[in-house]
């Protein structure tokens, strides 16, 4: 596994990577920009970390980061018999 500790979008950069790495993590941010989320269930999407969410000028929106919220997941706001989303928790 690439990645145990994280997603591919969300890997550091250590030190001294290899040129072909360096700039593999560098095209993380033009994937960014082109690319959809699927939040199926939503328990692999952290609300305050993953760019999840788009603006109306195709912007990714971001939100302060409350006390207690750090490892919230989309799946926590998700009302589980319904499958729609919990407006009390939003």
């Amino acid at each position: 596994m690439y990645f145990p500790r994280s997603s591919f979008l969300g890997a550091k950069l250590r030190y001294n990577p290899s040129f072909a790495w360096r700039n593999i993590w560098n095209s993380r941010q033009s994937l960014l920009y082109g690319c959809r989320w699927t939040i199926g269930h939503g328990q692999q999407v952290s609300v305050m970390n993953d760019p999840w969410v788009r603006g109306v000028h195709g912007s990714w929106i971001q939100s302060p980061q409350s006390q207690g919220v750090h490892s919230l997941r989309v799946s926590d706001l998700i009302a589980d018999e319904e499958r729609v989303w919990d407006i009390d928790k939003i």
